[in-house]
């Protein structure tokens, strides 16, 4: 539950940061930045039954129709009693998505606008809602593949908490249908 718990804080905080923050979509109009826990959704292409997973690629408009976007990722925890007694630490992983068809293949800018909206936030405020603390360092970067017309960036965070010391209770989720 503390890593699950993690990442909705981070979702949290992305939410907040960029509640009112826009970028233009794939038809040139600004949108508000959307954010995914974990993955981008199932795009309306691909169909699920019983029996199977219907494997298509994404339709252009389903994939494009996803940016400008931040994908936040729970990536790993360690417990390392060396270091800390009674503490984990958590890494987070942050991806920044835009889209533009722009020839001067500028929108770089604006990933890392949104890099450095998420870094001054975090270098200010270390503590997130008084339970998870921000170690050093923050890394950053752009990620600097050919994937025009779609620029991505890349921040991963590390957080220390304290130590699960129960087990946590298994709570299964019905998806709505």
């Amino acid at each position: 539950m503390i890593a699950v718990n993690l990442l909705d804080a981070v979702i949290n905080e992305m939410r907040e940061l960029f509640s009112d923050y826009t970028l233009p979509n794939k038809n040139g109009v600004l949108q508000k930045v959307k954010i995914f826990a974990q993955y981008v959704p199932l795009p309306q292409s691909i169909t699920l039954t019983n029996k199977a997973i219907g494997l298509k690629n994404y339709d252009e408009d389903d994939y494009e129709a996803n940016f400008p976007c931040i994908i936040v990722r729970y990536d790993s925890s360690i417990d390392n009693e060396e270091r800390r007694l009674e503490m984990t630490t958590h890494n987070v992983n942050i991806m920044f998505g835009v889209y533009s068809e722009e020839r001067e293949c500028q929108a770089w800018r604006d990933v890392m606008n949104m890099i450095d909206i998420v870094r001054t936030k975090f270098l200010t405020y270390r503590i997130l809602e008084n339970r998870y603390r921000l170690n050093m360092p923050v890394k950053s970067q752009f990620l600097d593949a050919d994937t025009w017309p779609v620029y991505f960036g890349l921040m991963n965070l590390v957080f220390e908490s304290g130590r699960a010391t129960q087990p946590a209770m298994f709570v299964h989720r019905r998806r709505k249908e």
